[in-house]
């Protein structure tokens, strides 16, 4: 990856380690041969294997995939702890524009990449990503979430995931303050993607007040 060089360049390698102290794992994923630049960042994996999905954004450095990557997992922790869950935190990105860049050979190779952690990372769609996408990924390993019906469902399909954070968001309605509560659902509706929408509808449902 010659922007991850760059970081070496600079002279910011410690910096570079330094950010991934609180993750168990973090794997750079790099084929030429398909263009797949990826990052997969295993936050925690105390209750169980990791989960989280995968995400094709066109970042404009590895450095800024790095970040969203360390802190979207690092949230897949809190939201499959407070589901009651037997999963820990994952996530991964690709870097590329998904309306241009991507391809089948592409996320097959990311698949590969998925099989070589032996079971610790389950994945699926995440913003920039199709459930078509991961039947490519699906060629080369087991561990993928969601896929259509006809390829064999996954261990937690995506209306599942969205039945466990609905449910995590109403108990947080019961348990919070409005003013922390509003506060709470302008965060995760920033940054929760398709399931965005599903929970400002829960909280206009319960009156809080959503920005």
């Amino acid at each position: 990856m010659k922007q991850l060089e760059h970081l070496y360049e600079t002279g910011s390698s410690e910096a570079l380690f330094n950010s991934m102290q609180t993750h168990e794992q973090v794997i750079f994923c790099n084929d030429p041969a398909t263009g797949l630049q990826a990052i997969i960042a295993i936050h925690n994996t105390t209750l169980g294997p990791a989960l989280g999905g995968t995400r094709m954004y066109p970042y404009a450095s590895v450095e800024d995939a790095l970040k969203d990557v360390l802190r979207l997992s690092e949230g897949m922790t809190d939201k499959c702890a407070a589901a009651d869950i037997d999963f820990g935190g994952a996530k991964g990105v690709i870097i590329g524009d998904p309306k241009h860049h991507k391809t089948a050979a592409m996320f097959r190779s990311y698949g590969q990449f998925v099989e070589s952690l032996n079971g610790r990372f389950y994945t699926g769609t995440d913003m920039g990503t199709t459930m078509d996408d991961f039947v490519h990924a699906a060629k080369e390993t087991n561990f993928i979430n969601g896929l259509p019906e006809a390829y064999g469902a996954g261990a937690i399909p995506p209306y599942r995931q969205q039945e466990g954070w609905s449910m995590v968001l109403r108990r947080l309605i019961v348990s919070c303050s409005d003013r922390r509560i509003s506060k709470i659902a302008h965060m995760r509706s920033k940054g929760s993607a398709r399931l965005g929408l599903k929970w400002l509808n829960i909280c206009l449902n319960a009156g809080q007040k959503c920005m």
